[in-house]
């Protein structure tokens, strides 16, 4: 991985350039969204229905199953439902 320094801003934010290599960008990929998925059920928690019981729903959206595609990313997603234990899994 190659990390690029492409200009420093006066509001003190940069902007960076990463040159990364097809497993280094898919790693990084299934990260961000098992990280993704893990803020939202954090910020799912703090919203609540009073008076009532609702389920817990984990949404995995469309697994993208095809012939030559990686299937990494689901064992992110299997991490993130053992790690939050929903009522429901919903795919």
């Amino acid at each position: 991985m190659n990390v690029n320094l492409i200009k420093e801003h006066e509001n003190g934010d940069a902007t960076y350039q990463f040159d990364l290599t097809p497993e280094e960008a898919q790693a990084l990929l299934s990260f961000g969204i098992l990280e993704a998925i893990k803020a939202g059920l954090r910020e799912g928690e703090r919203l609540t229905i009073r008076g009532e019981d609702i389920d817990e729903d984990l949404v995995i959206p469309d697994c993208q199953i095809k012939e030559g595609v990686p299937l990494e990313h689901l064992t992110w997603a299997g991490k993130a439902i053992v790690d939050y234990k929903p009522d429901v899994v919903v795919n």
